[in-house]
């Protein structure tokens, strides 16, 4: 009987690794025997969380609860009865249906109960969990619907609200993968620069250097290592002389009429830095006075 319960403690720890803001990223690209530990302990987590509520609810939640309901022509007041005894409801309902016999009615109706309630802690963990990392991002103290002049725009609250969720849990998880990439400063920046809308620079093993700002970046995990790609929306492109290693741009992107994306491996990028636009003008106009004089 007690192994009826471990396929909704293995779908608890599914649904909890799922939509764990936190989880949900680091795991994201985990396989294997790594996925599905992760998933058993959530689910053993979302376990105790649930029987925890099942015992209070059993100790301190009355077994019914009357109330009256009055008929207005004559004012006649109905007594009715609700039963909150939630064991004994499911016990009777599992013994009406014949499906257990009598002497693990009370078993099966603890099952079912635990089994409800492992839901229940899953959502309270992943609940809990948005509030954490949303006070860490500050997500309760920021709006995004503020006009040009501070004002809240003229929406609905429903439609206000909704806006809200979305753009919290976008910021929220910018914030969780932006700590998962702490070790690893390369990608870190091309987050950062996704993120910022920020100008990079890009030095390629075959020489090639791209100047452009990132669209999409890949996130590090172990089970994949280096072999990502990054899509940039290229600037201006060029390379890096042989002899003096001097950059020397050849195509200028930004002249053309309709952007265009360009996808580089990630285990091809030798290095990246941020493009100064006033190091570039500086740099490229001496270029250009030494190139005259001689």
């Amino acid at each position: 009987m007690i192994f009826l319960l471990l396929l909704p403690v293995l779908a608890a720890g599914y649904f909890t690794s799922t939509y764990h803001p936190y989880v949900s990223l680091s795991s994201a690209r985990e396989e294997g025997q790594r996925l599905y530990l992760r998933a058993v302990s959530l689910g053993f987590a979302s376990l105790a969380l649930g029987g925890l509520i099942a015992l209070l609810l059993s100790a301190f939640l009355p077994d019914k609860m009357e109330f009256v309901v009055r008929d207005l022509p004559n004012s006649t007041p109905t007594y009715h009865n609700l039963s909150l005894d939630l064991v004994g409801a499911l016990s009777s309902a599992l013994g009406e249906s014949g499906m257990f016999n009598q002497s693990k009615d009370e078993q099966s109706a603890w099952l079912v109960l635990l089994s409800a309630t492992s839901f229940l802690g899953a959502g309270l963990l992943i609940l809990s969990s948005y509030i954490k990392y949303g006070r860490r991002a500050q997500v309760f103290w920021k709006s995004p619907e503020l006009g040009e002049n501070g004002q809240t725009r003229s929406e609905g609250t429903l439609k206000r609200l909704r806006g809200w969720l979305r753009w919290s849990k976008e910021t929220i998880k910018l914030d969780i993968t932006a700590e998962l990439l702490e070790q690893s400063p390369m990608d870190r920046m091309l987050f950062l620069a996704q993120a910022t809308e920020g100008t990079v620079q890009f030095w390629m093993e075959n020489r090639k250097v791209y100047v452009g700002m990132v669209a999409a970046c890949a996130e590090p995990f172990s089970t994949l290592g280096t072999n990502n790609e990054v899509t940039i929306v290229p600037i201006m492109s060029g390379y890096q002389h042989e002899e003096d290693l001097c950059v020397h741009m050849t195509t200028y992107y930004y002249e053309l009429s309709e952007e265009v994306d360009l996808i580089l491996r990630q285990d091809q990028i030798r290095a990246v830095s941020e493009f100064n636009w006033d190091t570039f003008r500086a740099l490229r106009s001496k270029s250009i006075r030494t190139t005259e004089s001689h």
